[in-house]
């Protein structure tokens, strides 16, 4: 893609993530910075929700009018792009030595668990482009590097990715929004469950097999999912090597 080929919005998005042309109004007051709003917005975030961010807002917490980060950030929506970037800070180190594949893949899901835990507002934000900010692009190529030593297609990688990625983001989702309304559902469904209709489900309450926690009820079956998922790569993996070896016997 050519500079060219970018939207409008994707182009202020990479100025912005990657400090490009940060410098375009030297009449601006050197104090305020796209660092300093973002902080400023991301700590509102952190402690009242997304709903709470509004360029008026983060204005208001820096002594500034709104008018003034418009100099900087188009838009409440690039604001918001920006905050999820610097949010979400570099993904774990995997450089240590002996580290597996599987090793590298579950510490790096463990550690994007943990930014949804830190900052669960973006579980909220609207997802408008693949990764292009420096944070955001050192998780993904920290994950494609360790899939890229299973063996598989890069294609195959990529989908392998998002499909983790996604699931992780959405089960971290459902255990912020199960906080509330989690708790007592096994007591509800023993109540009401007809086991003529539903017979397995009626044998997993009796046997107790609903955690009334909804973050231990959650985040055992990112693990479980992981595990198993990773499994059948590992297997994929051991396939292709076994036809190569039996073809370079031939």
């Amino acid at each position: 893609m050519s500079p060219r080929d970018e939207s409008p919005d994707m182009a202020w998005m990479v100025d912005i993530l990657w400090g490009v042309n940060r410098n375009r109004d030297q009449r601006r007051r050197p104090e305020l910075s796209i660092d300093a709003i973002v902080d400023a917005a991301i700590s509102v975030a952190d402690a009242e929700g997304l709903e709470a961010v509004s360029m008026q807002r983060v204005a208001g917490e820096l002594g500034y009018t709104p008018m003034a980060l418009y100099r900087y950030i188009p838009g409440k929506a690039q604001l918001i792009d920006v905050m999820s970037d610097v949010a979400g800070g570099l993904p774990p180190d995997q450089s240590a030595a002996g580290r597996d594949w599987r090793g590298a893949i579950e510490q790096w899901a463990d550690a994007l668990w943990d930014v949804y835990q830190r900052h669960p507002w973006m579980l909220r934000v609207q997802t408008r482009t693949a990764p292009i900010g420096p944070n955001g692009l050192a998780w993904f190529e920290a994950l494609l590097q360790a899939l890229s030593r299973t063996g598989i297609a890069h294609g195959d990688m990529v989908a392998v990715a998002m499909f983790i990625s996604s699931a992780i983001r959405d089960l971290a989702r459902i255990a912020n929004e199960l906080v509330p309304m989690g708790l007592g559902y096994a007591s509800v469904l023993q109540r009401i469950l007809d086991g003529g209709r539903f017979p397995t489900l009626a044998a997993m309450i009796a046997a107790g097999s609903f955690e009334e926690d909804p973050d231990r009820g959650v985040k055992p079956a990112v693990e479980y999912g992981l595990s198993r998922l990773l499994d059948g790569i590992e297997n994929v993996s051991a396939a292709k090597k076994a036809r190569k070896t039996r073809k370079e016997s031939r």
